[in-house]
């Protein structure tokens, strides 16, 4: 038996909320957590309440691995799984969606770590978007292309202090710079202003201190 052919042995052994939940999962990168899952998968036609089993279900069919399971002790997926699932998720025509979600949780968890670091969480907060990095580079990714330019403007503008404390200046610079070049995007916003902001301190750590107080 081939690795597809096994993949689909499992897969048809879903349930059909099951499928639903499976396909959703494939946006993750670098694993997740049950309330990220919720976050991102729940929504018609599943609810929340029912994520948590639905999940452990999948796990049992050998579809994702539990934490228990894990390096990281999160729930995570094999690259080859991921890829089916990625499969599944585009032949139901809501990719767009779930991507948009996976991008809003991460500009979500940007903000939310972005203001405790500013009242004394700081180093804790770091680390959580270290965990998160996968995820959160793949979310910028989709912001590049047909993801929501607004998320992606907030997403990019909160990591600038995860950038600049852990070294990551030319990739978070060339990152907003792509995001901002985005057509159609609200040059006006208060997330454009944001961006303009952490890309000028980011340029700033790169010696470009003149193009830095433009954009300041």
């Amino acid at each position: 038996m081939t690795l597809r052919r096994a993949i689909d042995w499992s897969h048809d052994l879903l349930a059909d909320h099951e499928r639903v939940l499976f396909r959703r999962l494939a946006v993750f990168r670098g694993g997740w957590t049950l309330p990220a899952a919720l976050a991102v998968c729940a929504g018609h036609p599943l609810a929340e309440a029912e994520v948590a089993d639905l999940l452990a279900d999948v796990a049992d069919k050998s579809l994702v691995v539990p934490p228990n399971r894990t390096i990281t002790g999160r729930w995570d997926m094999l690259r080859t799984v991921r890829q089916y699932a990625s499969d599944r998720l585009e032949a139901s025509g809501e990719a767009r969606l779930v991507h948009d979600r996976h991008l809003a949780w991460c500009a979500r968890l940007g903000e939310e770590t972005a203001g405790a670091a500013a009242g004394h969480a700081y180093p804790g907060d770091l680390d959580r978007l270290a965990i998160e990095r996968a995820n959160l580079s793949a979310a910028l990714e989709w912001a590049c292309g047909d993801g929501d330019a607004e998320s992606g403007l907030r997403l990019g503008g909160s990591l600038v202090t995860y950038w600049l404390a852990r070294g990551y200046w030319r990739e978070g610079r060339d990152m907003l710079a792509r995001i901002m070049a985005r057509p159609g995007i609200d040059q006006d916003g208060l997330a454009y202003a944001k961006a303009l902001d952490a890309r000028g301190a980011l340029i700033r750590q790169l010696g470009q201190r003149e193009e830095a107080r433009g954009l300041h």
